[in-house]
């Protein structure tokens, strides 16, 4: 007898339809005839050939669910299975196909089953929650394809025959093992030296759960001594969670079945820790008296795993950020761009003036929001820029606690220093840190916010250079941070909260220190924390700005070519543009405007500056761009303008061939401000002010 002949091909057919019965048999059993007709097929098509072997499935049918269970317990008691049934999913009047399943299973756990339906009685899910996700378990849809049919049988009578064998397999295995075990115990006393040395934890527990014995390595890394421990049960040492687990893997490992499983138990501090689990019961005299088991603690490697998917998760969050900011950003260009043009064409004392104002102040507010997303996505240097840090220090904390039972209370300077900051990032600071004091007072009451000039000299205890400085002091009456965490709290992921990230104040510490800054911590528990940042104070003089009208702007006069993906962007810079007196062109990538420049050079109509976007999806960018404008035209004047501002690039423009820089979004008199300083010595430039 051949190998194949050997292979169970038996297929058990239960359906109420007599037709259904014909066409599984029509399918599947190949006969005399039809193996001679096609015999006779392929030697017309390929000549004499050696054949092709094909499947010959043995089919038997039965009407009812109750039929084919009969048929199914009569073929194993002659020692013949079935290795795969297909079963119809209504039957009337007798047993469902469900039903039909789960009588069949408790008898014969082994048995491939085919499904087959219209979906007309029972969905996938109520299939699902009956059975679960089984691997014996298939559907087909009704009507079914032939060769569908067919190759279900060949797979599902393959799998069955290799399912057997592999249960062969495992139960010499289990047999080995339980040998093992046996001679393992029988010599308990000839090993007990090395066990009790051995670098695995190990214990045995009787019967009923109750400790037997473990070993020192249990007693070194649990902290519970043996003496103490035996002969209690073993429940009180695992974490909650993961009892119930436990007591099921134990109920198995009495049944005979050993098991390998991670679990979390509490040292003699209450500390939890990770460990990874072999146990396999015990014998004496054949029969099973409890069960020894073998760890090994994982804590260490767990918590490295876990940080590592985190990290893994945030990678991932902040390039979504990244680039929901970038988009944003394009976004908000359009926005205001169109309220600052829309403002030179009325006055101060418009009523409508006052409504756009409160709109570039929300519109500013978002600004703000995206450059904290950019900040969590990828950090990178601050964009810095001459300000007042009082309005600053102001909104960011009202922001922070909108909708708390917390207020503030500001006291801050009125003649503060100005600063050389990145406004967004800084921002991003106060939030962190005001928000960390609001949920250090879940009951409610007042935040501290104050702000003063010092100079830090010599004899000033403080890791930062001599100088003047503006201090920050953010100051809540909250819980407080234990003595021994203050060390740690500025540490990337390290986190007291239940849901916290540890990012905030790791965040916080990197934009202090890019900003040559200092930030330092005190604490007392039950009586709250203070904060105090350290910015150091700029000798220029920030421009007080009126009302931003028509005479405020720098007007001038020329060519300028606008390259950026996004055609919002594009309409509204060269509505910028225009209004200040500017021709203007559009290239929507590198490639257009790289054609456009050479034409332009070409008819000795050269564009006074050119304004590129920095990231162009799919397309070539202002950072590969302005190598080739360059060697077209050494001479070129360019700015750089991004919704990523944390790009290297736009804190070091000038290193990459820029003469300017312009983050997104921009308003009208920002771009006229940078377009001037950098066609400013052209001559045809016309300065209105």
């Amino acid at each position: 007898m051949n190998e194949n002949n050997k292979k169970n091909k038996r297929i058990l057919v239960i359906d109420d339809n007599k037709q259904i019965h014909q066409d599984f048999r029509k399918i599947l059993v190949i006969g005399e005839k039809k193996e001679a007709d096609l015999d006779k097929i392929e030697r017309a098509l390929l000549g004499e050939t050696k054949g092709l072997k094909k499947d010959e499935f043995v089919i038997d049918c039965a009407f009812q669910g109750e039929e084919g269970l009969k048929m199914i317990e009569e073929s194993l008691e002659k020692g013949e299975p079935y290795s795969v049934a297909f079963v119809d999913v209504r039957m009337p009047p007798g047993w469902d196909g469900i039903k039909t399943i789960s009588s069949i299973w408790k008898v014969y756990k082994d048995l491939q089953i085919v499904i087959c339906t219209a979906y007309s009685d029972y969905s996938w899910k109520d299939i699902v929650e009956k059975f679960g996700y089984s691997d014996k378990l298939f559907i087909l849809k009704k009507p079914f394809d032939n060769i569908e049919v067919r190759q279900l049988a060949c797979a599902l009578t393959e799998k069955w025959e290799l399912t057997r064998i592999a249960n062969m397999k495992m139960s010499e295995l289990k047999s080995n093992v339980e040998e093992r075990t046996k001679e393992l115990m029988e010599s308990e006393k000839k090993y007990r030296t090395m066990i009790d040395y051995s670098n695995d934890m190990i214990w045995t527990l009787d019967r009923e759960g109750n400790f037997l014995y473990f070993n020192k390595k249990s007693e070194e890394v649990s902290g519970h001594e043996m003496k103490e421990g035996v002969g209690k049960i073993f429940d009180p040492v695992i974490f909650e969670e993961d009892l119930e687990k436990v007591k099921r893997v134990f109920k198995e490992t009495l049944k005979g079945k050993p098991n390998h499983y991670e679990v979390r138990i509490y040292d003699i501090n209450n500390k939890v820790l990770y460990l990874s689990v072999n146990t396999a019961p015990m014998f004496k005299d054949g029969k099973v008296i409890g069960t020894v088991s073998f760890g090994r603690d994982i804590t260490e490697s767990r918590k490295m795993e876990e940080e590592l998917l985190k990290s893994t998760k945030l990678e991932s969050i902040g390039i979504l950020a990244g680039g929901i900011a970038h988009d944003f950003n394009n976004i908000l260009t359009a926005i205001i761009g169109n309220i600052s043009i829309a403002k030179m064409y009325v006055t101060s004392r418009d009523k409508v003036y006052d409504v756009l104002t409160k709109m570039e102040k929300a519109s500013f507010q978002a600004k703000n929001l995206t450059h904290q997303l950019l900040t969590f996505a990828k950090g990178g240097a601050p964009i810095k820029k001459l300000s007042s840090v009082k309005d600053l220090i102001e909104d960011s904390t009202i922001f922070a606690l909108r909708g708390s039972n917390v207020k503030p209370e500001f006291l801050l300077a009125k003649d503060l220093w100005n600063v050389e900051i990145d406004e967004g990032q800084i921002s991003e600071v106060i939030n962190n840190l005001v928000i960390n004091a609001n949920q250090a007072m879940p009951e409610g009451g007042v935040i501290k916010v104050l702000a003063e000039n010092v100079s830090v000299g010599k004899d000033d205890i403080l890791p930062i250079g001599e100088g003047k400085y503006v201090k920050i002091v953010i100051e809540d009456k909250g819980i407080g941070i234990p003595e021994e965490y203050l060390h740690k709290i500025f540490d990337p992921f390290f986190t007291t909260k239940q849901e916290g990230s540890g990012l905030g104040l790791a965040t916080t510490y990197s934009i202090i220190k890019k900003h040559d800054g200092y930030i330092d911590v005190e604490s007392d528990i039950g009586k709250g924390t203070s904060f105090y940042i350290y910015i150091p104070a700029s000798e220029r003089d920030v421009l007080e700005l009126e009302d931003l009208d028509f005479k405020s702007i720098k007007r001038g006069r020329g060519r300028v070519l606008v390259m950026d993906d996004e055609e919002l962007v594009r309409n509204v810079a060269g509505e910028m543009l225009k209004t200040i007196g500017y021709e203007v062109e559009f290239a929507k990538d590198g490639f257009e405007a790289i054609e456009k420049y050479r034409k332009a050079k070409e008819r000795e109509k050269v564009f006074d500056c050119v304004i590129l976007d920095l990231t162009v999806p799919g397309g070539m960018g202002g950072k590969e761009l302005i190598k080739k404008l360059v060697k077209i035209d050494p001479g070129v004047r360019a700015i750089v303008s991004s919704g990523y501002s944390n790009d290297p690039i736009m804190s070091n423009y000038r290193e990459y061939g820029f003469s300017g820089v312009v983050p997104k979004p921009y308003e009208i008199q920002e771009l006229s401000n940078v377009l001037h300083e950098v066609v400013k010595n052209l001559k045809d430039v016309k300065q209105d002010n």
